[in-house]
């Protein structure tokens, strides 16, 4: 396969990457996949993304696209390289699946903007200008979809933790100032003239009348009988 890609000329680069078989459609002069500023794929690059899909769907692994910008600064008030590297990838995801790759295959798409040149020395060079097609290894997308999983983990734990710290609980007993009494209430709060020997209901026991030695009677007059007149 990669004989057959080689024979689509200079707009490709073909290497080995630690992700997998790695080729780049790339800019040359007078010869570029995008207009400058656009996301709209060329006549030129529809045909090589038509070439390339021929042989790499023939292949069962996963497909990761990544798109790069050169170092000119975008001026479009609000819309920079990133936005637009990762547009022109997703735009050539779209021409692989109009060529016939499965949409199945498509495990990744993303933007670089230039922060990976080829030509570390001219960084404005057309070759800065590409976008990468990586038939990924097996063991790259366990390892990949593993580690998602343990950032997934990760930011869960951090989440609970931090949602644990911000629930109120109830004070503890032992962190109760000492000059607090028990119903919550600072002994420096209790007004001065508060009688001590004040009874549990609240009522000073010197405003109880004490109970007489004997008993008080009250006189009862006999009953008259009542008579005819």
């Amino acid at each position: 396969e990669t004989e057959e890609l080689a024979e689509l000329g200079d707009s490709l680069i073909i290497d080995q990457s630690p992700e997998g078989l790695r080729i780049q459609i790339v800019d040359q002069e007078g010869i570029a996949m995008f207009r400058r500023g656009s996301t709209s794929l060329s006549d030129e690059a529809q045909k090589l993304i038509q070439q390339v899909t021929k042989v790499i769907e023939k292949l069962p692994n996963k497909i990761a696209i990544t798109g790069h910008t050169d170092a000119t600064r975008f001026t479009r008030y609000g819309y920079d390289n990133w936005d637009l590297s990762t547009d022109r990838a997703n735009s050539s995801r779209r021409g692989l699946i109009k060529a016939g790759l499965p949409i199945e295959r498509i495990f990744r798409v993303t933007g670089r903007s230039s922060e990976d040149p080829l030509d570390t020395a001219d960084p404005t060079a057309p070759v800065n200008r590409r976008i990468s097609i990586v038939l990924l290894r097996k063991q790259f997308i366990e390892q990949y979809r593993q580690d998602q999983h343990l950032d997934a983990e990760a930011a869960a734990n951090v989440i609970t933790q931090e949602n644990e710290e911000a629930v109120t609980e109830d004070t503890p007993k032992d962190e109760i100032p000492e000059d607090v009494t028990p119903d919550g209430v600072p002994e420096d709060v209790i007004p001065d003239g508060v009688p001590e020997d004040v009874i549990p209901d609240g009522v000073p026991e010197d405003v109880i009348p004490a109970p007489s030695a004997t008993p008080d009677t009250i006189p009862i007059a006999p009953l008259e009988s009542e008579t005819s007149p």
